[in-house]
């Protein structure tokens, strides 16, 4: 599990660099995050569901760990745990996507898979499919397109 940990939070892609989303974080803020999440291994191996580890890693987040790598250290975390998102996590694009898809969304956290289009629904997209699509095409999202 250490390894997981240290894997998911340090976001070292297989090239060794820093992966895209953190690159904004830099070395030494991921580090820091590590060495602290190791820490907290056996809060997270308890996690029984993708909310629980998420509200985990948010509460041990370090300086410059903003929502985007507590979020992409959960999903990778989560993954092997087994532990999968079940509703739409509105951060950083997601929720530039959300609100051009959707219109207005408040300060929601996250929405659920039901607050999406008929059409997306009907597909059985999983939430981790909806966070994606948001995130990578909202400049494209248009509502009258569907």
């Amino acid at each position: 599990m250490s390894l997981a940990i240290y894997v998911a939070a340090s976001s070292i892609n297989s090239d060794g660099k820093i992966h895209g989303h953190q690159r904004r974080v830099g070395y030494k803020a991921s580090k820091n995050f590590t060495l602290h999440l190791q820490t907290c291994e056996d809060e997270i191996k308890q996690a029984e569901n993708f909310d629980e580890l998420l509200t985990m890693i948010k509460s041990n987040k370090t300086y410059m760990i903003g929502s985007l790598t507590v979020y992409d250290t959960a999903e990778r975390i989560g993954a092997f745990l087994g532990l999968f998102p079940t509703k739409v996590y509105l951060h950083c694009g997601v929720r530039e996507g959300a609100i051009r898809l959707l219109g207005t969304i408040g300060k929601k956290k996250s929405l659920k898979l039901t607050d999406f289009p008929l059409q997306w629904q009907k597909s059985n997209l999983n939430a981790r499919q909806i966070e994606n699509i948001l995130c990578i095409y909202k400049n494209h999202m248009n509502p009258n397109l569907l």
